[in-house]
């Protein structure tokens, strides 16, 4: 009988051992944060220059943070789509994303400064104005309207935005009576003012709309002439960024960061900006390639405008500033007098 006793005794010991062990390895595993994911939203497609590099720090989160936050990419608008990003930040369906700001323009100003014409002078002056002071201007927006779960965590500049068409174009005349795909509000601005029927979709649909002539053109970066193989069916390309510098914004879901282990928050804002500057080299890298070698390889007639044309498109765009200026109101005058400082003639 007491030696049932000491036996029962020491198993109950031993289970006692067993769950303070497993209490502490959680409790460590916890604190390690283990299993903290960040899910990013892209509606770039994975052949592109951007995703393959997102996809790249898939694995740099795990080494860097020795497996206590991982990255996991999620492209095409498979987890979230383009148009819904911002939303989708807001209600934490995405803890981060990769958007184009300037789909919501029309609502939110600052956003669509980036293509507004006449703003920036190039892509650093871009860089440089919206990491200064503008991208804290566009996440005070945001917050304004009720979006206080965004956080603007840094913007990249996509280079100049331009026109690619299946029609030879020149002067804004040319562009009367055609049809575009086009989104953000300055640029839908520009080209009606042009006499162009604009409408929206998708990014993967475009090639398909152009092939089909369903649309004549579209705003382009040379990313989009490359890895959306638009420059295969759109024969034409207007070399001067009519359309201002497209911005990318990488933007976070506050509750979703604020997950993440004190001691690595600031190593996970470093890493995705990291991607970023990355992102903005290999394009920079592209974009010669792409305008001197691949365009003309695949038979697109690049014409650049003469003076006297570019005082023609001088014409409308400015009244296309002036609009925005006008809509943008008080944040729109303190982000011009930034957008200014850092965009002064050289």
């Amino acid at each position: 009988m007491k030696k049932r006793f000491v036996l029962m005794a020491l198993f109950i010991v031993l289970i006692a051992g067993l769950c303070l062990v497993f209490r502490v390895d959680q409790g460590l595993a916890a604190s390690e944060g283990k299993l903290i994911t960040l899910n990013m939203a892209l509606f770039h497609g994975p052949a592109t220059d951007s995703t393959i590099v997102w996809k790249n720090y898939e694995k740099k989160f795990e080494e860097v943070t020795k497996g206590r936050v991982r990255l996991k990419v999620f492209p095409s608008g498979s987890l979230v789509k383009g148009t819904a990003q911002l939303d989708g930040v807001q209600r934490s369906i995405t803890d981060l994303a990769f958007s184009w700001p300037s789909y919501h323009g029309q609502t939110y100003p600052i956003s669509d400064m980036c293509i507004t014409p006449g703003i920036f002078r190039d892509i650093k002056g871009a860089r440089e104005a919206y990491e200064n002071g503008i991208k804290d201007i566009l996440e005070e927006e945001y917050a304004a309207a009720g979006l206080d779960n965004v956080q603007v965590i840094a913007m990249l500049q996509f280079g100049g935005r331009y026109i690619c068409s299946n029609k030879k174009v020149r002067v804004p005349n040319d562009l009367n009576g055609l049809k575009f795909k086009s989104t953000g509000a300055a640029e839908v601005e520009l080209l009606r003012l042009c006499g162009v029927g604009t409408t929206g979709m998708n990014l993967g649909e475009v090639y398909e709309a152009l092939q089909r002539n369903v649309i004549d053109g579209a705003p382009a970066t040379l990313g989009n002439m490359h890895n959306e193989k638009w420059g295969e069916v759109a024969k034409y390309f207007v070399d001067e960024p009519l359309f201002g510098q497209s911005a990318m914004a990488l933007i976070g879901s506050r509750k979703s960061l604020s997950k993440i282990p004190e001691d690595l928050k600031g190593t996970v804002i470093e890493l995705l900006k990291g991607a970023l500057y990355r992102i903005e080299l290999v394009r920079l890298e592209n974009d010669d390639y792409v305008r001197n070698t691949w365009l003309p390889m695949k038979g697109v007639q690049i014409y650049k405008p003469t003076f006297e044309e570019k005082a023609l498109w001088k014409e409308k765009t400015t009244q296309v500033f002036q609009k925005w200026l006008a809509r943008s109101g008080d944040r729109g005058k303190r982000a011009l007098a930034i957008a200014q400082k850092y965009n002064a003639e050289n």
